[in-house]
């Protein structure tokens, strides 16, 4: 049985195969720091993470989804709530959070959600809204971090 060597302080990173690596962390703090404030890319090429428990084959993993914030914008003063926030994240992927102080205050005007997408799957640049009362509208999305993908079709990780 082969031993995994464990660094003292910092990270570690291991090829395992063509475009897989493991990465060892010594501190739990570093571990919650890469995963919650990407999304990381390397050469506009994006980085896809999960964390797995010791002793789990990398091979079996499947690495479809990244988690992003999106910035939505042109809602109503009314409806800038986390309802809508929760909304919006289960219409691109699922909800993770909302930057709750985005919501307050007149002068702001785009919503940051925080939400976890199968980046197999093209972006969503924008979402219809029909309330009970009033005209139906558009929310527009911009991603933040965005590596290379296409304005044609939408996928992460091609560019034509």
């Amino acid at each position: 049985m082969a031993s995994v060597w464990k660094p003292k302080k910092g990270m570690i990173a291991r090829e395992v195969s063509t475009n897989l690596f493991l990465f060892y962390f010594v501190h739990e703090l570093d571990i919650q720091k890469v995963l919650n404030e990407g999304p990381w890319s390397y050469e506009q090429s994006l980085l896809l993470l999960k964390q797995i428990e010791p002793n789990t084959p990398p091979h079996g993993i499947h690495l479809t989804h990244a988690d992003f914030w999106v910035q939505a914008y042109n809602i109503p003063t009314g409806m800038r709530t986390t309802k809508t926030a929760k909304m919006v994240g289960a219409f691109i992927g699922s909800f993770i959070s909302a930057n709750i102080s985005i919501l307050e205050g007149l002068w702001k005007d785009f919503m940051r959600v925080r939400v976890r997408m199968d980046v197999s799957k093209p972006l969503n640049r924008k979402m219809r809204v029909k309330p009970s009362s009033g005209y139906p509208f558009y929310i527009e999305f911009k991603y933040e971090r965005l590596p290379t993908f296409c304005f044609l079709c939408g996928l992460i990780g091609q560019n034509e």
